[in-house]
C-alpha cells in the first residue's frame, strides 16, 4: 500500500471512530437529564407531602423593661407555635434590646404554575432565623 493510501485509510478510520462516538454519546445527556428531572419532581412531591398545609405562630410582647446603667430598654417576648387545631405549643421566651423587635427570615417563594405537576406551585416557605432589637446587630440576636 502506498503512503497516501495508508494515510487516507487511517484518516477515514479515525473519522469513523470520532463520528460513531459522537453519535453514540448524543443520546446520553438527554436520557440523563430526563432521569434527573424525574428525580427532582419526585423529590418535590415528597417534600410537599411532608409539609403541613400551613404553620402558624404567635409572638407576644410580655413586658418592656427599662434599661440598666443607661442602656436601652429590654423587650421580653414569647413565641408559641400553634398546632393544626390552633392550640398553642410550648412557649419560647427571649429578650431583645430595644422596644422595637425585628425578625430575620429566609423566604422561598415558588412560582405559580401547574399545580397538578408541581405541588409547591404558588407556595411560600419561611424560615425564621432570629429576633433582635433596634439596638442590636442582627448577628447578635436570639
Amino acid at each position: 500500500m502506498t503512503r497516501l493510501a495508508r494515510f487516507w485509510t487511517l484518516g477515514l478510520a479515525a473519522a469513523a471512530v470520532v463520528l460513531g462516538g459522537w453519535l453514540w454519546n448524543r443520546g446520553l445527556p438527554e436520557a440523563w437529564l430526563s432521569t434527573e428531572t424525574r428525580s427532582l419532581r419526585e423529590l418535590r412531591r415528597e417534600l410537599a407531602a411532608s409539609l403541613p398545609a400551613w404553620r402558624e405562630a404567635e409572638i407576644r410582647v410580655l413586658e418592656i423593661l427599662p434599661g440598666t446603667d443607661g442602656g436601652p430598654p429590654v423587650t421580653r417576648l414569647e413565641w408559641r407555635e400553634l398546632d393544626a387545631e390552633s392550640q398553642p405549643g410550648a412557649p419560647i421566651h427571649f429578650s431583645v434590646a430595644g422596644i422595637q423587635p425585628r425578625f430575620e427570615a429566609l423566604t422561598l417563594t415558588f412560582a405559580s404554575g401547574d399545580g397538578d405537576r408541581d405541588p409547591l406551585a404558588g407556595k411560600t416557605l419561611v424560615l425564621f432565623r432570629r429576633a433582635y432589637g433596634e439596638h442590636t446587630a442582627p448577628d447578635q440576636g436570639f
